[in-house]
């Protein structure tokens, strides 16, 4: 009963880095290989660090494109900063487990979870009766600048012959995304019009986010520009208020996670522009005019007289909070749209550029460069070059920094939320945190960016209470014993979001117990790297402890093989469900039993000799007659097979250097 198709963590490989990791793997003047030549529309300018491609691919969420800046994210169309709603590719436009909802355009904040009864997913569909699921809530699409001109709308599905010279591009220094194309409305009779759109989430002041958008024609014609909030993103949320403001050219909406009354967000608007853009003429604009009418939309529009070869310019400044992260975020998030406004839009692009400087540097990532400056004719060795820049990027527009926590008044709610599945611009997976966070997306910058990394640990340290709580949930489970497990244990679920509790996505019984051992890891990690001893003794070493503590209760004895296992579980590749003395999950309480009581001894906390004993008495499942260990007592799979060595040689290292690199 694990997902079907793709693993968490093949949906990180597809959604996180997928501009990245799937079409860049050509560079300016290389011809790539046949095996690469797929993505042939897309380049890399290798000075710059961006990636472009004149390819408009309208209505298929693998070109859409996602900004985030660790606290709020948004996924924008092929064609600009639009919703979009999929294109049905052979019948099938829907996401997959658990929400199998409508592929279309997403946004939300960090934290932003709901709570519902159940979904249409699920592992163990019966614990939907001992608690309630929850899954991220969408945030009305905030981005969007759409043209209307000639009786033709500039949208996400803009009629594609009427489109030229198109480009898009993503800049993975600044954090920029771009489109510029010619646009003839109306056909090849009305004017054309050169189109610029830009956007950011602002890296610094996690609140703020701009749009600009430059439109020169080739002859003089009137068009309208449309301001929208659009709700059809707010799935999950319930509606609370929106208005058009007449002191400010502002409009706002306000959505609260789905029952979850006591969460609200904000998202405020503020509309500039080039002196001869007729803010006289602004007005607001019925919620059903982009779509189906979703009750938390709410747009504005102006009027522009596009003179013939003359730019005009108009910037829409977006302000977004909820009261996950701050006190009153109605002020909050006006207060950012409206002083990024008035402090303009070039001004508030260069901090945002200047806070990326100083977090992707270059020397933070590798170079595969060769002495003479040039990089290698391996396509192979040039897509690495790029993804050692382009993977850390989409890792670290997922984590708010430390500047940031400064720059919000040393605001400790804004980096707990770890990093959901495929990060804040996509609700797959339901957006809930996985393993995926703790041992593949963490590492990933943990060594660079520790500080940011700490973002996926104080997520595990904030339902910590919640941890020791779910042991008492025992009874649901196999390991239903009267007295089984004593207090001082605790353990997490598979899936967690809003409130960590064991569900029916997440089971904390009878499931993939090796989490428990997967979060532990990250916390060796960061104080390996930090040599934060102080944090790490106080308050990360309880909760290994407390990990430890459940795993010695978790095993059972086997009186034939004379040895202590796991049973009625699963490991990673998550196709042998609920079978018994599984390898990796064997190797990882093995090692989280030595690792803790190592750590314990270091900083002169009593060991217990009762892990070390277990330890002692584990042993690996073999399959005799081949001479290998396998995935469980049955059968063999190879990514369990993969990471069951790693720390197979992690413990022998420990034990004996020397027999380890044998």
């Amino acid at each position: 009963m694990s997902p079907p198709s793709l693993s968490p963590r093949q949906l990180l490989t597809a959604a996180l880095t997928l501009l990245a990791a799937t079409t860049t793997t050509t560079l300016h003047g290389v011809r790539a290989s046949s095996e690469h030549n797929q993505f042939k529309h897309v380049q890399w300018d290798d000075d710059n660090w961006t990636l472009s491609t004149n390819k408009l691919d309208q209505g298929h969420y693998q070109s859409r494109l996602t900004l985030a800046n660790g606290y709020f994210g948004i996924n924008v169309a092929a064609a600009g900063p639009f919703f979009e709603v999929d294109e049905p590719v052979d019948g099938d436009v829907i996401s997959g487990w658990p929400l199998f909802s409508r592929r279309q355009g997403f946004s939300t904040i960090a934290g932003f979870w709901n709570a519902q009864p159940r979904t249409n997913g699920s592992n163990y569909p019966w614990l939907y009766q001992y608690g309630w699921e929850s899954f991220v809530a969408g945030i009305p699409h905030w981005s969007g600048l759409l043209v209307e001109a000639n009786g033709e709308m500039l949208n996400a599905s803009v009629d594609s012959k009427h489109v030229s010279d198109f480009v898009a591009s993503l800049n993975v220094k600044t954090g920029i995304a771009g489109w510029r194309y010619n646009w003839t409305p109306g056909g090849e009779e009305g004017a054309m019009v050169d189109v610029e759109y830009e956007m950011f989430v602002h890296k610094l002041f996690v609140n703020k986010a701009a749009v600009r958008l430059r439109l020169t024609a080739t002859k003089d014609v009137n068009v309208t520009v449309y301001d929208v909030l659009d709700g059809e993103a707010a799935v999950r949320s319930d509606f609370v208020d929106k208005r058009f403001e007449t002191d400010a050219p502002s409009i706002w909406s306000a959505v609260s996670p789905g029952n979850v009354t006591d969460v609200t967000a904000y998202i405020y608007s503020t509309l500039r522009g080039s002196e001869w853009v007729d803010f006289s003429t602004r007005s607001q604009v019925d919620d059903g005019a982009f779509g189906a009418g979703n009750v938390s939309t709410i747009a504005q529009s102006v009027r522009v007289e596009l003179t013939a070869f003359r730019p005009t310019e108009l910037n829409k400044f977006v302000g977004v909070a909820s009261t996950d992260a701050f006190p009153n975020p109605q002020e909050t998030a006006k207060n950012a749209s409206r002083s990024g406004a008035e402090e303009g839009y070039q001004s508030l692009r260069q901090s945002h550029i200047d806070e990326w400087s100083t977090i992707l540097a270059p020397d933070s990532v590798d170079d595969y460069h060769l002495p003479n400056g040039s990089l290698p004719n391996d396509p192979n060795v040039k897509e690495l070059h790029i993804l050692a820049r382009t993977n850390p990027f989409y890792l670290l527009s997922n984590m708010v920094g430390p500047n940031a926590v400064v720059a919000a008044g040393n605001n400790t709610k804004l980096d707990i939320y770890s990093i959901p599945v495929c990060g804040l611009g996509s609700d797959c997976y339901g957006g809930m945190i996985f393993w995926d966070a703790d041992v593949w997306m963490a590492p990933g910058v943990q060594v660079s960016h520790p500080q940011h990394a700490q973002n996926v640990i104080k997520y595990r340290v904030k339902h910590f209470e919640q941890a020791k709580s779910n042991v008492g949930t025992a009874y649901t489970s196999s390991k239903n014993q009267t007295g089984r497990f004593t207090p001082g244990g605790a353990v997490y679920p598979w899936t967690s979001a809003r409130y960590g509790n064991c569900t029916g996505t997440g089971a904390c019984f009878d499931y993939e117990y090796h989490l428990n051992g997967d979060i532990s890891l990250a916390f060796n990690n960061h104080m390996i790297i930090t040599g934060d001893g102080e944090y790490f003794n106080d308050t990360l070493l309880p909760i290994s402890n407390s990990i430890a503590h459940f795993f010695a209760e978790l095993l059972d004895y086997n009186e034939t093989s004379r040895a202590y296992e796991i049973w009625n579980a699963t490991d990673p590749d998550e196709y042998a469900n609920q079978v018994n003395n599984i390898g990796f999950t064997t190797a990882l309480i093995q090692r989280h039993f030595l690792e803790t009581n190592e750590f314990n001894g270091w900083f002169g906390r009593q060991k217990k000799p009762t892990w070390a004993d277990k330890a002692s008495k584990m042993r690996l499942p073999i399959n005799e007659e081949a001479g290998i260990i396998t995935s469980s007592s049955w059968t063999i799979f190879s990514t369990t097979l993969t990471l069951t060595a790693w720390l197979i040689s992690t413990i022998m290292l420990q034990n004996n250097p020397s027999t380890a690199l044998q």
